[in-house]
């Protein structure tokens, strides 16, 4: 990979990687429900519930808008990013309301092409001539969708 490719990969990760925002918004007045249940793990003390929701009595406390690029940088430190806000604002769990992509654009990667020409010149007198030949090789590219995810969840804490 030539030098110059090289930079232009790193700022683009640096680019994608700095494209994630995860927001928490208080939630007023929210009121004391239970759960019918539902699939959960736990990281760091978070309980994250995937389908369904806990089969106790919880209340909302917040929702967090998290936004990031979907690709393996953005993408890194994901959960992590939602578990962090859910303890930063006190909550035992968190429940998944939407996730979904985004089209947000196209990345084309690539190079045109290059010609070279090749011969000999010789001269003869108050007269020059040349003899050559142009190749020209093309390369091809690749166009990639860049897609966002977005994502929303309710920051829950349990009561009793």
């Amino acid at each position: 990979m030539k030098p110059t490719r090289l930079i232009v990969v790193f700022v683009l990760c640096l680019l994608v990687a700095g494209c994630a925002s995860t927001n928490y918004s208080a939630f007023e007045g929210g009121r004391i429900v239970e759960g019918t249940g539902g699939t959960k793990k736990t990281v760091d003390g978070i309980d994250i519930w995937n389908n369904g929701s806990p089969p106790r009595k919880f209340k909302v406390i917040g929702i967090i808008d998290d936004v990031r690029r979907q690709s393996l940088i953005g993408m890194a430190g994901y959960e992590g990013a939602l578990v962090k806000k859910a303890k930063e604002a006190g909550g035992d769990g968190i429940i998944f309301l939407d996730s979904h992509s985004e089209l947000v654009g196209y990345y084309n990667s690539g190079e045109s092409g290059t010609a070279n020409t090749t011969g000999s010149a010789y001269g003869y007198g108050n007269t020059a001539y040349y003899q050559g030949q142009t190749t020209y090789q093309s390369y091809g590219s690749t166009t990639s969708a860049i897609r966002d995810k977005i994502t929303k969840v309710a920051v829950i804490k349990y009561v009793e």
